[in-house]
């Protein structure tokens, strides 16, 4: 069973018609300004490692993916909004 990676590149790259695959990981290459290998290794991030994309990196990628913010991220960010967590908090001072 492979492990779930942390975010979507691959699984974007893969659903590209075969002749514009290498030609997409040049581009991608070019507009992000990092070599091959940095791409490749960011594919490989597994959901639980603790190295990420820079946030720049990722809203490009998103942005070139066709993806809204958040969409190539494998993982959700549950959290409660800060109004909600400055209600608790005063209801547990009262």
């Amino acid at each position: 069973m492979e492990e779930l990676k942390k975010y979507r590149i691959t699984e974007y790259l893969e659903n590209l018609p075969a002749k514009d695959y290498s030609q997409a990981l040049k581009i991608l290459q070019s507009v992000l300004n990092v070599s091959m290998n940095t791409i490749y290794c960011w594919r490989e991030i597994k959901i639980e490692d603790k190295t990420d994309i820079p946030h720049e990196k990722v809203r490009l990628l998103e942005a070139l993916f066709e993806m809204e913010p958040g969409g190539l991220s494998n993982t959700s960010c549950k959290v409660s909004t800060l109004k909600e967590l400055l209600r608790t908090a005063r209801n547990e001072t009262s």
